[in-house]
C-alpha cells in the first residue's frame, strides 16, 4: 500500500504533485521532473505538478481543470524539496484544499 491507496487501486487515481512554487523556473524543474517520472511509471492515471504560489499551473487551476474533465479520485500529494516549507504553513495549505473540495 502507497499513500493510503492498495496497490490494485492505484490506477483509478489523478495525483497533483503540490510544490511551494518559486519565480525561478529552474527552481520549479525538479518537481516537474519527478512528475513526469510518475508518469512514466504509469501507476496513476496521471500526475501533474502545481504549486501554491510563484509559478503556474496553481494548484486551483490543475484541480477544477480534472474535476471538469470528470476525474472523480484526485490525490493531492506535497512534496516540498527544500526544508524552508515554514514560509507555507501547513494549516494554510490545508486550508486552500479544503475549499478546493
Amino acid at each position: 500500500q502507497a499513500l493510503g491507496i492498495a496497490a490494485e487501486d492505484k490506477t483509478g487515481w489523478h495525483v497533483i504533485l503540490l510544490g511551494h512554487g518559486s519565480r525561478l523556473e529552474s527552481a520549479n524543474q525538479g518537481l516537474k521532473l519527478v512528475a513526469e517520472e510518475l508518469n512514466r511509471r504509469g501507476q496513476y492515471l496521471g500526475v501533474t505538478p502545481a504549486f501554491l504560489q510563484h509559478a503556474d499551473p496553481s494548484i486551483e487551476e490543475v484541480f477544477q481543470k480534472l474535476a471538469q474533465s470528470g476525474a472523480s479520485r484526485i490525490l493531492i500529494m506535497p512534496l516540498f524539496l527544500f526544508e524552508d516549507v515554514d514560509a507555507y504553513p501547513a494549516n494554510a495549505i490545508s486550508a486552500r484544499i479544503a475549499i478546493l473540495v
